[in-house]
């Protein structure tokens, strides 16, 4: 489920403009603070810092797959920048 919640978050930090306290409330979470710990551990970043990276970087996306063999999405440069 976490999974699923955190794709659906990539893809509308991506592409959509909706605050992040909505975004977390529409996935279910019961606060924004909640939502950024959960999305962080996923992903490495807050969200409105992978909001701001995803809009200045207009490369390719790549399918990653953790260490559980969850694939979510990530953006290979930001992968590199954050090793």
């Amino acid at each position: 489920l976490t999974g699923w919640r955190m794709r659906l978050a990539e893809r509308e930090l991506r592409e959509g403009s909706m605050p992040v306290s909505a975004l977390a409330l529409s996935l279910g979470y019961t606060s924004e603070s909640a939502f950024s710990n959960a999305f962080k551990r996923m992903t490495g970043m807050a969200p409105k810092r992978y909001r701001v990276a995803m809009s200045r970087e207009a490369g390719p996306i790549e399918e990653a797959v953790d260490v559980e063999g969850q694939a979510m999405t990530t953006h290979y440069r930001l992968l590199k920048a954050a090793s």
